[in-house]
């Protein structure tokens, strides 16, 4: 389904931008404002996506670059949106483990920039076979 593959390629990007520039954003008095909603809406809409990215496929053949690895971005960079607005704007503190804190909320900028170069991947090259 081509639907699929264009909120697939659109989340991924968003997503990575979002992540990349996460800072800057603190630091804009408008778009602070609307950080709390975008981060989740757009985190709920990535994760979403990469779970039903992972059972719809445009082709019937195994491509790995085209379907496996943007679902898979998909999920990590909304869970990514999602931990992180949740540790800023939750009521209720959670603790994370090392692995987690270190994944999810240290290593976001890598989180970001990965899920952009695969969203831009999926986007140029939609259909290559890597077996």
């Amino acid at each position: 389904m081509f639907q699929v593959y264009f909120l697939s390629v659109l989340c991924n990007v968003l997503v990575g931008l979002f992540l990349i520039f996460d800072n800057r954003i603190e630091n804009s008095p408008y778009l602070i404002t609307r950080k709390k909603v975008f981060s989740l809406i757009l985190g709920f809409s990535a994760f979403i996506i990469g779970v039903v990215k992972l059972f719809v496929v445009c082709q019937p053949d195994i491509i790995l670059i085209g379907d496996l690895l943007p679902a898979i971005a998909g999920i990590i960079g909304g869970m990514c949106l999602l931990i992180n607005y949740y540790l800023e704007y939750g009521k209720n503190q959670i603790i994370l483990t090392p692995a987690f804190k270190l994944i999810f909320v240290d290593w976001k900028k890598i989180i970001g920039f990965c899920v952009l170069i695969i969203g831009v991947l999926h986007f140029i090259l939609p259909q290559v076979r890597v077996f």
